[in-house]
């Protein structure tokens, strides 16, 4: 209906372009809000970065500053006791540190550290003053040692200790600063604690290596700092080794196994306890390393930062990992995840603003199309009205519309356009009974000849057939047929034949194609019997001489063809008899000539007789003259 279509383009106008700004408005606010959280992230990670940096920072400097001053003679490194405090001053200058370590080539060793139940110090020494038993002491925080708490006969700091892998002899193979994870197995915690260790050679002043410096940190420190990194309420941060370890996170989760069970004592390899990140029990850790690793990246390929979107558990996430590096071949991997929904909340809130602006819109449009519309159609449908009575014959049909716009010049068109066609259809009347008399003449002149009659248009189709046509066509109706088909459906075959007439060869086509034919040579082929007729093909043009079709005549020539074979077959016939004549006067010629050289024959065969018997006549004669010279015999010639 016409308000259908005034008010449908009109709303859907009004919809299509508020959903389509509000659409791109919603994606320019995904893409800035995609921005801020890369920067957000980026701004985290750089956070995150400098305060790893700050946590190794302290033990390698420790460890260097340790080196310098034993090589320059300033720090007596023999002298232990002198080191307790020195150390200690260390711990404190440095809090970041939780231990600092030393071990010579004499085996002895040296460590001061921070106590995990108090603010006191733990100072452990294996030399010749402790008979080369390991002892372990408490100290205040000046280093001063207060009591012995534990004697081990066990220890060797060059041989695996259970605080760690190999360490002295991996540093002094390297001969340089190395970081190795070491696992901390102090009394009175039910756990073991990771540390990471920065280990350094160190020489005396003459340049001889004497032993090992190690400073630790305390890696529960860089966790309980990363929790406290806001990322969102799920979002999280955590920190993976080379080897794909989970080395601390803002969860909370410890990077030991989750099966560890209290005989981890038991097992002095702490590399059996720590746990691979794809193991963590943090269901979002697991998924975000998932999509890593899924990327085709492995740990050790990772050398410049990446950012990676993804989806888990309907919530979209952005995630971004960043290597960093320590000189001493430290390689860590910086994981950040967070939630879309921290930024997108303003996003949704504007989302469903410009819904609800969509919805007020769609009624205004919908109240402003529906009386426009009325406005507009009421007057066209007075018109449709008068135009269905026009239809119906009745021409004076009032239109009671009087307006000055568009529409009421449209009336005053139409009541002169209805005063026309009542004139014109009168005279069209005039025409069509005219026109259907001629026809009719037309039709009874075609149906009265004794001639098959059928007119086709360009594509070959049967468009009229009069009586005479349809019963050599042997059809009752006009069948659907065009150019490539007309052989097949009126039987159409070559005389004295079996083979189809070739299309191209059809009168009806050569007709189409503009020329006049004449052809004898068809058969038309119905149930019962074969008709051969004779058809003339005559193109058909209108005004402009542009072909529009083709008119075929055709008819029976069944008794030209007997009359034909009976005249094939009268001089087949009469051939046969002179044929048989001349043959029976050759035999007679025959005959004859032999009888006449038999009578020759014979003739001659009489003349020798005769010239024979004359001869034998004279000699008798001669016979009897001399027998009887009285007597005279006559002899008949």
């Amino acid at each position: 209906p016409l308000r259908t279509v005034l008010i449908v383009p009109f709303v859907l106008q009004i919809v299509g372009t508020v959903g389509l700004v509000g659409y791109l408005s919603y994606r320019n606010g995904q893409r800035a809000v995609e921005d801020l959280a890369y920067e957000l992230i980026d701004e985290v990670d750089k956070r995150v970065e400098q305060t790893v940096y700050h946590y190794l920072e302290s033990p390698h400097q420790i460890t260097q500053t340790l080196a310098a001053a034993i090589r320059t003679g300033v720090i007596d490194w023999k002298n232990f006791p002198g080191l307790e405090r020195y150390f200690a001053q260390q711990m404190q200058i440095y809090g970041t540190v939780s231990s600092v370590a030393i071990a010579t080539e004499e085996r002895e060793f040296l460590t001061v550290a921070k106590s995990l139940a108090s603010d006191a110090l733990v100072i452990r020494v294996l030399d010749q003053s402790t008979n080369y038993a390991f002892h372990y002491y408490t100290a205040n925080r000046q280093g001063k040692r207060l009591k012995r708490t534990q004697v081990r006969y066990d220890y060797d700091p060059h041989n695996d200790p259970p605080e760690g892998e190999a360490w002295y002899p991996a540093t002094k193979q390297a001969d340089k600063g190395i970081w190795r994870p070491v696992v901390s197995l102090s009394q009175g915690v039910d756990q073991p604690l990771l540390m990471i260790a920065n280990f350094l050679p160190f020489n005396d002043s003459e340049g001889t290596f004497q032993g090992v410096l190690a400073a630790t940190l305390f890696v529960p420190k860089l966790a309980e700092f990363l929790e406290g990194v806001e990322v969102g309420k799920t979002g999280q941060v955590f920190i993976v080794n080379q080897k794909g370890e989970l080395v601390a996170s803002s969860t909370g989760e410890i990077p030991f196994k989750p099966d560890l069970n209290s005989d981890y004592r038991k097992n002095l390899n702490p590399q059996d306890w720590r746990l691979p990140v794809q193991q963590s029990r943090n269901p979002l850790t697991k998924a975000s390393v998932n999509v890593l690793l899924n990327q085709g990246n492995h740990w050790s390929k990772i050398k410049q930062a990446q950012q990676f979107k993804f989806t888990f558990k309907d919530n979209r996430y952005f995630l971004h990992i960043n290597p960093i590096q320590e000189e001493s071949g430290l390689n860590w991997y910086i994981v950040t995840v967070v939630p879309e929904s921290v930024f997108m909340a303003e996003i949704y809130a504007n989302t469903r603003t410009t819904i609800e602006l969509c919805v007020a819109a769609l009624i205004m449009s919908i109240v402003l199309g529906i009386s426009t519309a009325r406005w507009v159609t009421k007057p066209i449908l007075t018109l449709n009205r008068a135009a269905d009575a026009i239809a119906r014959g009745e021409w004076q049909q009032p239109i009671p519309i009087n307006r000055g716009d568009e529409v009421g010049q449209l009336a005053n068109s139409f009541q002169t356009m209805a005063a026309q066609l009542h004139q014109y259809f009168t005279d069209l009347q005039s025409s069509n009974q005219a026109l259907t008399q001629s026809e009719h003449h037309l039709t009874q002149i075609l149906e009265a000849i004794p001639v098959g009659i059928s007119v086709h248009n360009m594509t070959g189709q049967l468009t009229y057939a009069n009586q005479q046509s349809k019963n050599l066509l042997g059809i009752d109706t006009l069948p659907d047929a065009k150019i490539d088909d007309l052989a097949v459906t009126y039987q159409v075959y070559q005389s004295d034949t079996q083979q189809l007439c070739p299309v191209e060869n059809l009168p009806v086509v050569r007709a189409l194609n503009g020329e006049q034919t004449i052809v004898d040579n068809l058969e038309i082929h119905q149930r019962h019997r074969i008709i051969p007729v004779e058809a003339y093909g005559t193109p058909l043009f209108d005004e402009t001489g542009t072909s529009i079709g083709a008119i075929v005549a055709f008819f029976d020539i069944t008794e030209r063809k007997q009359a034909e074979a009976l005249r094939r077959n009268y001089h087949r016939n009469l051939e046969a008899n002179v044929a048989q004549r001349t043959a029976e006067l050759r035999d007679a010629n025959e005959r004859l000539k032999r009888e006449m050289d038999g009578r020759q024959l014979l003739e001659g065969k009489l003349y020798s007789s005769e010239q024979q018997i004359r001869t034998i006549f004279a000699a008798i004669n001669d016979i009897v003259l001399i027998i009887d010279a009285d007597k005279t015999i006559e002899v008949a010639p």
